[in-house]
């Protein structure tokens, strides 16, 4: 099931990714087509490092930082 999630970012980008109920892999691909929109919508002003800090949390959980330069 495909659903079109839209965003405005204004530093911070929120953004549900699934549910506890979604697979390991059904995560992992959401994950990296929000990622992979973020990146493709960068300003051609923009100078340096676009997406500097990615964390992932449950509602009202602790949030995991995901290391950046791995994707």
């Amino acid at each position: 099931e495909f659903r079109r999630v839209l965003f405005r970012s204004d530093g911070n980008v929120h953004v549900p990714l699934g549910k506890v109920s979604f697979t390991e892999e059904a995560l992992e691909g959401n994950f990296k087509a929000v990622y992979d929109v973020i990146a493709k919508a960068r300003p051609a002003s923009v100078k340096g490092v676009y997406i500097k800090h990615v964390s992932v949390a449950s509602t009202f959980g602790p949030s995991v930082t995901l290391d950046t330069t791995a994707l």
